[in-house]
């Protein structure tokens, strides 16, 4: 087994702060992604923890204008990276190929 890690501790994005207030916080994922077939999903219910389901992504954020929008705003751009995704299945890669993001964009007509 082979564990690769973006930070010099184990355990990705869950942890404990100390120093932050008067006691430890647990900060981490807000989020768990997919349901089906998740251990992740599997402790959460056996521990008896609430859980909110909520279609995903129900904001956006845009960094650039340091702006929160709802998922229902018309954002020509949003719009677009959801038609790219949409037809992301169509994409056909030669057997054994792998294709990168900025590859599978300039395919798909973009530039920046």
């Amino acid at each position: 087994v082979v564990l690769v890690e973006a930070s010099e501790r184990i355990g990705g994005r869950v942890k404990t702060v100390e120093g932050v207030a008067p006691w430890a916080l647990n900060v981490g994922p807000e989020f768990i992604h997919g349901g089906v077939n998740s251990p992740v999903v599997d402790l959460v219910r056996e521990a008896g923890f609430k859980t909110t389901e909520y279609e995903w992504p129900d904001k956006y954020f845009f960094g650039k204008d340091k702006r929160w929008e709802d998922c229902d705003t018309k954002d020509a751009d949003v719009e677009r990276v959801h038609e790219l995704f949409a037809n992301m299945k169509d994409v056909e890669l030669p057997e054994g190929k792998d294709m990168s993001a900025l590859e599978w964009l300039q395919q798909s007509g973009e530039s920046e």
